[in-house]
């Protein structure tokens, strides 16, 4: 019997394929527990549908990111620090406070999609990576100046 799966089943596949199984295990085991369900026409039809709005979604997403990466590509964001006498910060520069000066611009970043392979603690120009998309990055400068 063809089922078109509702949900990941371990051993068996992912939620939205179409597997051929035995008709015993589908009727007893996975279409009780709504798993599955027949895959007549109207459903394959209806997954379809579901597949091709969701790669719509997918690629909207992404042309929408590397829109902003664009924008993000000319931005040097300026954050002012305390300075000791040998001109090292107090404390450090975070992905924190460049996802602050970020929104400052009005880009709203999550702080875990800044990438920084550790904290700034020096005065200076430094780039970033900013993770916008699975596959779409900007790379911001950052410039830390004394306060």
């Amino acid at each position: 019997m063809k089922v078109i799966l509702l949900a990941d089943v371990p051993s068996l596949g992912k939620k939205g394929e179409v597997k051929d199984v035995a008709d015993g295990y589908a009727r007893n085991f996975l279409l009780p527990k709504q798993w599955a369900q027949p895959a007549s026409q109207a459903a394959m039809n209806a997954l379809e549908q579901k597949k091709k709005a969701e790669r719509n979604r997918a690629d909207a997403a992404r042309v929408n990111a590397l829109k902003r990466a664009e924008t993000m590509q000319h931005l040097v964001l300026t954050i002012p620090s305390k300075v000791g006498e040998q001109g090292k910060l107090f404390g450090s520069i975070t992905t924190k406070h460049v996802a602050d000066a970020l929104a400052a611009h009005g880009f709203t970043i999550d702080k875990r999609d800044v990438l920084l392979d550790e904290a700034i603690r020096s005065l200076g120009e430094t780039t970033v990576r900013i993770k916008l998309h699975q596959d779409v990055f900007a790379h911001v400068r950052v410039r830390v100046e004394k306060a």
